[in-house]
């Protein structure tokens, strides 16, 4: 009896590893459920301070672009610049290779003649910027050629804080990490 379940039971196995699997691989199953949630992690190192409240904007204008308005002999240029209303705008103009907060005067001939430099916020945000010579002539004895480099630094004023000099660039430039 012992032979004939052992012959039995060698030769199911035979018959069972001689089957083989034909066909193609069918369709994979539905995803199982949703694992749980693994532990929070560690937090991770403290960022650098951001500026996200503080837009610079720096411009070369070209004298010719400024044209003549009535108003004491000014020359304006208008500009565009993106600002909202409840914005604080700091302009500077670059002169004798230094950031000088607008209005700014730039003495010349030694004298006490000067070209005055300011810029206005129009009705639509953008900008007017202006220069008037303080002899009543043309600001630059040539403007057709040549350039000034404004910076406006536009900042949200609950970023502003009450206490920083605005008429002091570099103060302003390291405050709030302009470049």
């Amino acid at each position: 009896m012992k032979r004939i379940i052992f012959s039995f039971a060698i030769l199911a196995t035979v018959f069972f590893a001689s089957c083989t699997k034909e066909g193609p691989v069918g369709p994979a199953g539905p995803a199982g459920p949703t694992g749980p949630t693994g532990p929070t992690g560690p937090t991770g190192p403290q960022g650098t301070t951001g500026n996200a409240n503080v837009q610079k904007f720096d411009m070369t204008v070209n004298l010719s672009e400024f044209t003549t308005w009535s108003y004491n002999n000014s020359y304006m240029v208008y500009k565009q610049l993106a600002q909202t209303s409840n914005d604080a705008v700091l302009g500077y103009i670059y002169i004798n290779s230094e950031w000088n907060p607008l209005p700014y005067n730039d003495f010349f001939n030694t004298s006490n003649n000067y070209n005055y430099h300011n810029f206005s916020i129009a009705d639509d945000a953008n900008i007017w910027i202006y220069i008037r010579n303080s002899t009543g002539g043309a600001p630059y004895s040539n403007m057709t050629s040549g350039s000034l480099t404004y910076r406006f630094i536009i900042v949200k004023y609950t970023a502003l804080p009450k206490d920083l000099d605005v008429k002091n660039y570099q103060l302003v430039a390291n405050y709030f990490d302009i470049k």
